[in-house]
């Protein structure tokens, strides 16, 4: 079972960013079943390298669009993707590289929790604004 279900509820309306989400709470759940399988660090560590460089594309891509429509709180908006790297992928680093016992649930919890407290509020906010300026 995932750890999070992708659901249409999550969609915010524009689509390049609506894939990118899917594609992303995919690699969360990869890493998720990875770890409940028991897989070691050295499994880990592509699936931690695919996270952490998809949600910096990820979140490149968000950015952009919130720039090129000014979309009047991308500086806040891109404070929360900077905290989100900074928090979950150097944990998730400090993880592969011995700093970290485990890969705890605390973090995947963590992991989850903002991924979809963000894409419900903060995404579908910045969604709903840039379709009322006419983006898709």
């Amino acid at each position: 079972m995932p750890l999070v279900e992708w659901s249409p509820r999550l969609h915010i309306g524009i689509a390049t960013i609506d894939e990118q989400h899917e594609y992303l709470t995919g690699l969360i759940n990869k890493l998720y079943a990875a770890h409940t399988d028991g897989k070691d660090r050295e499994a880990l560590q592509p699936i931690v390298n695919a996270i952490s460089d998809y949600a910096q594309y990820h979140f490149s891509e968000e950015q952009k669009l919130m720039e090129q429509y000014e979309y009047p709180t991308f500086e806040g908006h891109k404070a929360l993707h900077d905290d989100f790297i900074v928090k979950s992928v150097e944990y998730l680093f400090d993880y592969l590289n011995g700093k970290e016992e485990e890969l705890s649930t605390e973090m995947l919890d963590y992991l989850t929790d903002w991924w979809l407290n963000h894409i419900s509020r903060v995404d579908q906010e910045m969604g709903n604004y840039l379709k009322s300026k006419g983006a898709s």
